[in-house]
């Protein structure tokens, strides 16, 4: 008997990207979901729920770290974000919310591949404890900076600041309440500001130095 394929959706605003990332999966043998945001999302899962969800980012309307939240509290489903090249904050506030694991654009046909794979085999495996699967993930984003860093040339620099960024985000954490949901907002230190996320309901801001006081996390 056949095997059924693994069912991948993706979620761009892109159509680029979207028409890329189908071409290269189905290549690979994956049944592909594509929607331009959320709704079609949402639906495609109500239909025929993936297996796992390649997640931009930054899109209009319920954001990508948003969907995450919500994927990870209501499905098993396997997340990748799909972040660019550079955004360190966006992958490690996307780890913080369930995400599995993080390609960065332009992305490596043979990576992004080698990624997937690695994702949906992990999740073939037992499970492990939320708190231990959380620090899997943290580990991994720290660690995959700390490699870039070992590159040659002009780009050590950049890197030392990336891991700099995200120390200090973990070092010098605040909180506030959250504007629509009343629930407590985990703010992290910043470059010029402070970067928050609310778990609860998925909303995000930053606030720059100056705009406004949050009190310490006790």
């Amino acid at each position: 008997m056949m095997s059924v394929p693994t069912h991948i959706a993706v979620v761009d605003d892109d159509d680029g990207i979207r028409l890329t990332l189908r071409q290269i999966l189905e290549r690979e043998g994956f049944q592909v979901s594509t929607c331009a945001d959320a709704v079609e999302f949402w639906s495609v899962m109500a239909a025929t729920p993936a297996t796992l969800v390649l997640l931009d980012v930054q899109m209009p309307g319920e954001g990508g770290i948003s969907i995450a939240r919500r994927l990870r509290a209501e499905t098993d489903a396997a997340i990748i974000m799909v972040t660019g090249l550079n955004d360190t904050v966006d992958r490690v506030i996307g780890l913080e919310v369930g995400a599995d694991d993080y390609v960065g654009k332009p992305f490596d046909r043979r990576e992004l591949v080698a990624r997937i794979h690695s994702v949906l085999r992990r999740k073939g495996t037992a499970e492990v404890s939320p708190l231990a699967a959380r620090i899997d993930r943290i580990a991994s984003a720290l660690e995959a900076v700390t490699d870039k860093i070992s590159d040659v040339g002009g780009k050590v620099a950049g890197r030392e600041h990336d891991l700099s960024r995200i120390e200090d985000m973990f070092r010098a954490k605040r909180v506030t309440s959250c504007p629509q949901c009343g629930s407590t907002i985990t703010y992290y230190q910043a470059e010029s500001g402070h970067l928050g996320i609310c778990k609860a309901c998925g909303w995000t801001h930053f606030l720059e130095d100056g705009q406004g006081q949050i009190r310490s996390e006790t």
